[in-house]
């Protein structure tokens, strides 16, 4: 069995920088995998993920990545298309192959705009803004 993502619980008004959340608009600590190979911006996501009311788990690679799903209850998943061990479209194949998983939203993240012609997924274009993302996931949570 799967177990959920403990949340961190920050102040009642959640401050990331300059960027302040109205309480109303936070979320109810829905968890998302974050995969990318860089670990900077595997943080920087996930502080603002967290500001936002979101619950985050983090993984650098796509064999992580998919540990983390069979460990982790995981509403959504944020990848990285291109990165050194696998292409992020091999995480979607496998979770598409396994019924545990197949029915679990993924957005691709992508700075190299050929790579991302073909994906049969929404794309979020690397460099991107938190009201981008927040949107993108947003949209996907509310197609379930």
């Amino acid at each position: 069995m799967r177990k959920p993502v403990s949340p961190i619980r920050r102040n009642k008004s959640p401050t990331v920088g300059l960027l302040n959340f109205n309480q109303n608009e936070i979320v109810s600590g829905r968890t998302i995998l974050i995969v990318d190979d860089e670990q900077d911006l595997r943080e920087v996501i996930s502080t603002l993920l967290e500001a936002a009311g979101y619950v985050t788990v983090c993984a650098s690679s796509v064999s992580t990545a998919f540990a983390a799903l069979h460990e982790y209850t995981i509403d959504l998943v944020l990848t990285d298309v291109l990165m050194p061990d696998a292409f992020g479209t091999l995480l979607q194949q496998w979770m598409l192959d396994d019924p545990s998983f197949k029915d679990i939203p993924l957005i691709f993240m992508s700075g190299y705009v050929p790579a991302t012609e073909s994906l049969n997924r929404p794309v979020l274009k690397k460099p991107f803004g938190l009201t981008e993302l927040l949107a993108f996931i947003q949209k996907e949570f509310e197609k379930e």
